[in-house]
């Protein structure tokens, strides 16, 4: 599945990878797997998110997410739907929403045509609010994050003024 994923997403979309850590805009770093995970964004200038949307589209419908990770654990696909805001949260759930639906047609295609390998997907919402700014001062202990209640995923965190965080701290 992680194949498929980064043969069909093209490179301009790709995230920058620095050794296990994605990385996203505001010095924010998310640790996945070494070679089981895959990070996108198509929410980058100036590649449009979905090109073929006319430059004045229906309000929220080509909104997109600020990133994608998709990580494999014991045959369940984790898409990790994340979204990131310093200021104003008010659109952060339609750009969620838009980035989960976004992924369902991806694998039901995948899936229908015999390509998903995966037993499972699973989404999981992540808002990263507030990311610190300063550089960190030294080694800072965070509690475990717990999730949230959110309509459209099993799994949701609203993460704030972290800048660097496992995947791993996410799923059961």
């Amino acid at each position: 599945m992680i194949s498929m994923l980064t043969d069909s997403i093209d490179p301009c979309y790709h995230l920058r990878r620095e050794s296990r850590d994605w990385l996203l805009i505001d010095n924010v770093k998310i640790r996945a797997k070494d070679r089981h995970s895959f990070g996108f964004s198509l929410d980058n200038s100036p590649n449009r998110p979905l090109a073929f949307f006319s430059r004045n589209p229906t309000e929220h419908v080509a909104k997109m997410c600020d990133a994608i990770i998709a990580q494999m654990d014991d045959d369940i696909l984790y898409l990790f739907i994340i979204e990131q805001k310093t200021g104003n949260r008010d659109d952060a759930n339609k750009q969620l929403a838009n980035g989960k639906f976004f992924c369902q047609w991806l694998i039901s295609l995948y899936d229908y045509y015999g390509y998903c390998d995966a037993k499972k997907v699973e989404y999981i919402g992540l808002l990263v609010w507030r990311p610190r700014r300063s550089e960190n001062k030294g080694s800072t202990s965070h509690r475990a994050m717990q999730p949230q209640t959110h309509p459209l995923f099993s799994r949701y965190y609203s993460i704030e003024n972290r800048t660097e965080f496992s995947l791993r701290e996410l799923i059961p």
